[in-house]
């Protein structure tokens, strides 16, 4: 399955300066279009800004008449990923040491125990408020350095959003989280922390059951 985010860079770029064109033939009212999410800012900013970059584009030119500028994207034309990703190049290429050998898969019992690890001792890695509203469920990806982590629907991040950072919410309050993961699982890491929302009743079961294992 894959996820569409916004256009690749050249066409974003071709199809905002369309707009901004005819805004500007029409006399400027109201603010210019968003700003497209490339060069620059394409490394500081995760998918899920883009898509909102992106969407935010459309409902601009819909606002403004000018929704016959947007055309449709051809397969070519867009930027799409397996699974949208929360953090930032940047964020990425800071957690890289460049001397260090690639890293191997972990053996399944040594996933189970840090797993095991995660899920009793959630509350002192995770801290409140987010010890009583998430629960480490399974590592995922090729070599399990993705975590994934349930989290109450009702309730919302310090960051903003489960898998997103809004622009007022506390993103350090994230990268603390990972961080503590992470000293958790040494040697083990997790480059990345998705969050899977659940309904209050079956997040309610899951930590249930897992107090019970």
């Amino acid at each position: 399955m894959t996820n569409f985010v916004c256009p690749r860079p050249r066409g974003w770029h071709v199809i905002r300066s369309k707009l901004m064109k005819k805004w500007e033939n029409k006399g400027r009212h109201g603010p210019p279009a968003p700003v497209p999410l490339i060069l620059g800012g394409r490394h500081f900013s995760s998918d899920y800004d883009k898509r909102d970059r992106w969407n935010e584009t459309v409902e601009w030119a819909v606002t403004a008449g000018l929704e016959d500028l947007i055309p449709e994207l051809t397969d070519e034309m867009q930027y799409c990923v397996s699974e949208l990703n929360s953090g930032t190049n940047m964020d990425y290429l800071a957690r890289q040491d460049w001397n260090k050998a690639p890293s191997e898969k972990p053996a399944a019992a040594d996933l189970a125990v840090h797993l095991g690890h995660l899920q009793s001792a959630w509350e002192s890695i995770a801290g409140q408020p987010l010890a009583t509203i998430t629960a480490p469920l399974e590592f995922t990806g090729t070599k399990k350095r993705r975590l994934l982590v349930a989290a109450n629907e009702a309730a919302r991040p310090p960051w903003g959003d489960w898998n997103r950072f809004s622009r007022t919410g506390d993103r350090a309050s994230f990268n603390r989280l990972r961080a503590s993961i992470n000293s958790a699982i040494s040697p083990h890491e997790v480059d990345h922390v998705s969050f899977s929302e659940m309904a209050t009743e079956r997040f309610c079961h899951l930590i249930e059951k897992q107090r019970r294992d």
